[in-house]
């Protein structure tokens, strides 16, 4: 299990926790389709005075302060660009669902998100994908080089790629909006 801190230099974020809800539970979907058979108002154990309009789709849970998420990506594109080059890849990549899940959360598109530890750059890949701009600083030149097969399009010579900007080369991946340099 690993801790995450989210920190705003605003005491006012700009988190929105709509833009991250949870799929409703089988039986909360039963309660929305019908929630005189499943609910009854009242008010509860804790004072909280629960009305009707608790059977209302809104759709979607707000998510539990626990994320469960599992690290299995086996066959995207950086693995593949990192065997393709015989390199190892990255010792800890995040699962790309959690990038994603504070994204969201905390930013619209068009943002700046920033990754000051990129790593692999699971963050800035997913960034980009969520429409959001990005910065990612890592210290170790193979991880920056590395991370460029996260963007590379199909066909692309990744030896070639990683070989440049390894050596120091900036390279503008201008189709996907990226510049990776070390």
């Amino acid at each position: 299990m690993n801790t995450v801190w989210w920190l705003s230099k605003t005491p006012w974020p700009k988190s929105n926790v709509s833009r991250v809800l949870a799929p409703y539970s089988d039986r909360m979907k039963k309660l929305i389709e019908d929630p005189d058979q499943f609910f009854r108002p009242k008010q509860r154990p804790s004072g909280h005075d629960i009305a009707k309009s608790f059977g209302k789709n809104n759709g979607g849970a707000i998510p539990p302060n626990l994320l469960t998420i599992a690290n299995s990506e086996s066959n995207g594109r950086y693995l593949s660009g990192c065997k393709t080059v015989e390199i190892k890849a990255h010792p800890a990549r995040f699962p790309s669902k959690l990038p994603a899940f504070f994204i969201r959360l905390q930013t619209g598109p068009g943002d700046k998100v920033l990754d000051i530890f990129a790593g692999s750059n699971t963050t800035g890949e997913i960034a980009q994908c969520e429409g959001r701009r990005w910065l990612a600083f890592e210290e170790r030149a193979d991880y920056v080089a590395s991370s460029a097969f996260r963007f590379l399009e199909k066909g692309t010579d990744f030896r070639d790629v990683f070989q440049r900007i390894r050596n120091g080369e900036s390279l503008d991946l201008s189709d996907r909006q990226t510049r990776l340099q070390v």
